[in-house]
């Protein structure tokens, strides 16, 4: 789940208080529309396709990834990811 602030970045609650790292696994089945909200936040993320489809929105620029492959978003890009076939 993306928790949003007023100003449209995600709020971020890490997993380690001492390290800024947050990890987690989700279905866009969990979406309404199966897509995540569009968000943007000060940290990096990186994605990781375990297995099916998704195509991602970085600034307007969709990306379409397959399972075995990665995306690397840079902070403060306004992005969003979604499933291929609902």
């Amino acid at each position: 789940m993306v928790l949003l602030k007023e100003d449209g970045s995600e709020q971020v609650v890490y997993d380690y208080p001492d390290y800024p790292m947050y990890v987690h696994r989700n279905l866009f089945s969990s979406y309404a529309n199966f897509a995540a909200p569009s968000h943007w936040h000060a940290d990096i993320e990186l994605i990781y396709i375990d297995f099916g489809a998704m195509r991602h929105n970085i600034n307007g620029t969709v990306v379409s990834l397959q399972k075995g492959e990665g995306l690397l978003v840079n902070a403060r890009q306004v992005h969003f990811g979604f499933s291929i076939a609902k």
